[in-house]
Order: structure tokens, then sequence, then C-alpha cells
């Protein structure tokens, strides 16, 4: 049983050694796009962590009550769509809906992301002179971004490892002919004997092509001449 064909094998090793390339730059890709967001996520809600505070300790310095500042900084938050809790002069208050319950509870300086409700949301904590703040901002969008850019990259690696193979099979097509013709050519002559004489190699472009046509010339000619001569002794007996 012959063996595997020479297009069969390059196909073979372009999969081998090109796949794994293409799947780590793509998961690197999507690995990096997920740590930007979440970079650029946690960046947003210590900006409003420390906006929260910064407008509850001006609310107080004004003479406000807790109450009352508190109330007016978490309705502008809330009209943000983002989620807080202010602490105070040993009070406490959150928006209308609360952060989940541990992104509620983070000290200042920390950010950590929960999921709640089937919403995801990332949470920091900053303080500004006495007033400690929790600002929540949802990030669903975001998560859906990157899981759409992981299969976007499954399919450009499909596609990419499928133009490959094509190229490759567009580049060996030529060479792949001429072998072809090569192969062809030495059955003949087997088959012939000489008793027809020699026909011509096949012409080559290539130069590994052109040797395999002609290297075998002095062998093949001494052979049919020496059938040559065998035939003539046999008829001249």
């Amino acid at each position: 049983m012959g063996g595997r064909s020479l297009e069969a094998g390059l196909r073979a090793r372009l999969v081998a050694y090109v796949l794994p390339a293409l799947v780590v730059v793509g998961a690197s890709a999507v690995a990096i796009t997920s740590r930007i967001l979440r970079s650029a996520d946690r960046g947003a809600a210590a900006h409003r962590a420390h906006a929260l505070a910064a407008a509850m300790n001006d609310e107080l310095l004004e003479g406000d009550d807790f109450a009352t500042a508190s109330g007016e900084v978490l309705a502008a938050l809330e009209r943000e769509g983002a989620r807080g809790v202010v602490r105070a002069l040993g009070s406490e208050r959150a928006t209308g809906e609360e952060p989940p319950a541990h992104l509620s509870a983070l000290t200042p300086g920390t950010c950590a992301t929960a999921t709640a409700s089937g919403a995801t949301w990332t949470a920091c904590a900053a303080r500004e002179s006495k007033v400690d703040a929790v600002a929540a901002i949802r990030v669903d969008d975001h998560r859906r971004a990157v899981a759409e850019l992981g299969a976007w990259m499954a399919l450009v690696v499909l596609l990419a490892l499928l133009a490959a193979a094509a190229a490759v099979r567009a580049a060996l097509r030529p060479s792949m002919r001429e072998l072809s013709r090569l192969t062809e050519w030495a059955d003949a002559l087997a088959a012939s004997s000489g008793s027809t004489g020699r026909a011509p190699a096949p012409a080559a472009t290539h130069a590994e092509v052109h040797r395999l046509a002609t290297a075998p010339g002095t062998p093949v000619d001494r052979l049919l001449d020496a059938l040559a001569r065998e035939r003539a002794q046999s008829a001249h007996i």
C-alpha cells in the first residue's frame, strides 16, 4: 500500500505547526482585551467612588445633615446607572438597589467584581476625609464583548488555517504536476523496455524535479542499450 502523498503530508504539518501558533495568537488577543477592559472598569469604578466620597464630604462641609447629603449624592449616582454606599458620622446609606453584599463592604483603596441577580458588577471603595464611599458599575457589556471576541477569534483561526491550506495546495500544484509527469514517464519507460526507443524526460522548471528526471539518465541508457544488444544477439542467433 502506497504512503501518504506529499501534499497530504505538508497539509498535516501545516496543521501541526500553524494551528497552535494561531490559537496562541487568538487566545492572547482575547486575554489582552479582557485585561484592558477589566482595568478600564476598575478605573471607572474607582473614579466614581472618589467622586462620590468627595461630593458627600462637600455636602457635609456645607452643613447638610447625613440624610440630606447622602440622598443627593446617591441619587446623582443612580442617575448614572451605578450603585453605591456612603458611610460618615457613624451612619451608612446605600442607593435604592444596593451593590452585592461583599462589594458594599469593601475597604478604601480596594476593588472587586461580583455577580448578583444575573448582573455583573465591578466596585471600588474610596475615602475622602471622614467619608467612605463604594461605587459599583455594571460590566455585563464588556463581558459579552470579550465572549464575542473569543468566538470571532476562533472563526478567524479556522478561516486562516483553511486559507493557509489552500495556499499550500496552490503553491504545490505546479511541482506536483511535474512529479506526476515524471512518474508517468518512468512508468512508460519501464513498460516499453526500450523496444520503441527511449522517450525524452519531461521538461521541469524546478531544479529538484529536473535532477530527478535527468539523474537516472545514464543508468537507464545503459539498461536500454543492454536490452537492445540482447535482442540483437537473440535475433542474430
